[in-house]
């Protein structure tokens, strides 16, 4: 049978399906998907074009959130930032150490601490870890060669990445509001064909009027974003960019030749416009370029895979 043959049954098959939780579906024939990029609701999530592009589930507990941020509920300002244990470690999703969280002022004391959304877990060699998102770091020297220098300040740099559950300080409080794995997208059979994680160029959507937009009001995601990070990774996201729908990131991993992100069986690509920034001439049109998000995960030994959009031009096929 032809691939695209294939592909339209495995598209009709889906559509045919009753309205599936997200995390119980690990089989590519009962996703629900579409050709085109139509919204549809399915069990309570808007989505577009197919179940893997959509809102994360509706958490409970909304009391424990801030923009689905964790409270810390025994700060005296309820703050979202939780205390870590001094030169507690940050690794990437392959378990490569990148650092050590930044001791900072936060809630009128110093200390190192981290933010971290809802559900978002992952065991790695055997522990839990924890993703933290926009946490400054010291980096390890080993690692910055490949940060963006422009970047790192003060001898520290942002990233989003993991630290073990076990260095937080009120750890038992924080895992009783954190919801462990409700964040996750589904496994899937994975397709024979890899990738090499590049990064690709973050400069190749700059204009002279300034970056191109992924979305037409020109004020919020941009190309880089979902290319080479400042401080030498990319992301995997929970959905595609351009459908208003978050953009949340799941996992992070350093710029490496010895990882491979490989796509799942039987999922869509989404081939996304860009638009001319709101300086341009031409703004909020379509601009020359495009980007294309696949559904997979990168492979990495003693850790479990998570599964995510990756933008293609930010990896090299593996010949």
């Amino acid at each position: 049978m032809r691939p695209f043959a294939l592909f339209c049954l495995i598209l009709a098959a889906g559509c045919a399906q009753r309205s599936l939780h997200i995390s119980d579906i690990h089989n590519p024939w009962l996703i629900k998907q579409f050709p085109d990029n139509r919204r549809f609701v399915s069990d309570g999530r808007t989505c577009f074009g197919t179940e893997l592009n959509g809102h994360v589930p509706g958490v409970p507990h909304r009391g424990f959130l801030r923009s689905n941020r964790i409270i810390n509920p025994v700060t005296p300002q309820k703050s979202v930032v939780w205390e870590v244990a001094t030169n507690t470690e940050v690794i990437d999703g392959a378990g490569i150490r990148l650092g050590t969280v930044a001791v900072e002022h936060h809630d009128n004391r110093t200390f190192p601490g981290a933010k971290f959304n809802y559900g978002m877990s992952k065991t790695i060699n055997g522990r839990l870890y924890l993703y933290c998102f926009a946490t400054d770091i010291v980096p390890d020297a080993a690692v910055v060669t490949q940060m963006d220098r422009t970047q790192f300040t003060r001898g520290v740099i942002g990233t989003s990445a993991w630290l073990c559950a076990d260095d937080v300080t009120a750890k038992q409080t924080l895992l009783e509001r954190f919801g462990v794995g409700r964040g996750k997208l589904p496994s899937l059979p994975l397709q024979k064909i890899s990738y090499r994680i590049t990064g690709g160029d973050p400069n190749a959507y700059r204009t002279p009027y300034g970056e191109l937009a992924i979305v037409k009001q020109a004020d919020g995601p941009v190309p880089s974003h979902y290319l080479r990070r400042p401080p030498g990774t990319i992301n995997v996201l929970y959905s595609v960019p351009g459908f208003g729908l978050g953009g949340q990131g799941l996992d992070s991993f350093l710029i490496s030749d010895n990882l491979t992100f490989r796509p799942a069986v039987g999922v869509r690509e989404f081939i996304q416009p860009t638009y001319y920034p709101l300086r341009h001439p031409q703004a909020k049109q379509v601009g020359p370029k495009t980007m294309t998000f696949i559904y997979g995960a990168v492979e990495a030994p003693h850790c479990e895979p998570v599964f995510g959009w990756v933008a293609k031009e930010a990896l090299a096929e593996v010949p």
